[in-house]
């Protein structure tokens, strides 16, 4: 029987355990809304299950935004691996490399870096270290496992919190119509008992 209460599940991501809301398909809905906390009152479970549909809502949009992070941060680290690989070839054959070099907004200027052993990579935090090329490779791709591997646990969980989405639109919708149901019978009822 559905509920439309605070209670969560569990869904295990690559030995990670993470809640979501959760509601249970309304399948006899007579029966749902005889419990206690609907008491017959349409109005006040209603506005129960739309307060859950909001939470699960917010927690769609937010996963979705980790989602179009995670996706950028992966393009970027990606990037990152072929310019070391260029910075790599270009030392193997003794070549220099030609750049724009930005010195402030709208300000470039021409720069030719010789053959390099390290480079300076961006950590966050305004963190900046230098690492040897071939340890910094290491690292974006280190990086970039885990990112793929959130991106992965990501998609999981928005695809769990769309089930949940269609499984509270549905049982809204059924409990709308079995209102609609029970008023029309007590008008057939009152237009009868008048007679």
């Amino acid at each position: 029987m559905g509920k439309a209460d605070d209670t969560d599940y569990t869904i295990a991501l690559n030995q990670k355990l993470v809640l979501i809301p959760k509601m249970d398909f309304v399948e006899d809905v007579d029966a749902f809304m005889k419990l206690p906390e609907n008491g017959q009152n349409v109005q006040i479970t209603l506005k129960r299950i739309e307060e859950f549909y909001h939470r699960v809502k917010a927690l769609e949009a937010n996963n979705g935004s980790t989602k179009g992070k995670l996706k950028s941060q992966i393009e970027e680290l990606q990037k990152g691996q072929e310019m070391l690989q260029e910075l790599r070839n270009r030392k193997a054959n003794n070549e220099d490399t030609s750049t724009d070099f930005r010195l402030a907004d709208h300000v470039f200027v021409k720069a030719r870096i010789k053959p390099v052993e390290t480079v300076g990579l961006w950590l966050g935090a305004n963190v900046m270290l230098e690492y040897k090329i071939d340890e910094g490779e290491a690292l974006l791709i280190e990086k970039q496992a885990k990112a793929e591997e959130n991106l992965r646990m990501t998609n999981c969980l928005i695809d769990n919190i769309r089930e949940q989405i269609t499984t509270v639109e549905v049982n809204m919708a059924r409990i709308y119509n079995w209102d609609v149901k029970r008023r029309q019978k007590e008008k057939e009822n009152a237009g009868i008992s008048s007679k």
